[in-house]
């Protein structure tokens, strides 16, 4: 089966994101949802959390915390990159989505 990720920020845009899940999952492919929020607000409704996404490109999310939302995108855009090139590598994702008011 293939496998579709989906990037946003699953605080600000959950129900967008959501939407995108069902429309993708009714097509009969599987979707990853992967939060890249940089709020302080709760996220929902993902399979692979901004933690991950920043562990993997060889930060905390704690380190993160205090810097700048725009340091915070930032480093997300790179990070999340990087992380999705990794996982189309390994077979594990077929495509990319997004949502997201910002650069994503």
């Amino acid at each position: 089966m293939k496998t579709i990720a989906i990037i946003g920020s699953c605080d600000t845009k959950y129900r967008e994101i959501a939407y995108m899940r069902e429309q993708v999952e009714s097509q009969g492919v599987k979707a990853m949802v992967i939060n890249v929020a940089t709020g302080p607000n709760p996220s929902y409704g993902y399979d692979v959390s901004r933690e991950d996404v920043t562990k993997a490109a060889g930060k905390e999310w704690a380190e993160l915390e205090p810097r700048t939302k725009g340091e915070k995108i930032a480093f997300m855009m790179e990070a999340v990159a990087s992380y999705v090139e990794k996982l189309y590598k390994e077979g594990k994702i077929d495509g990319i989505l997004s949502a997201g008011g910002g650069p994503f």
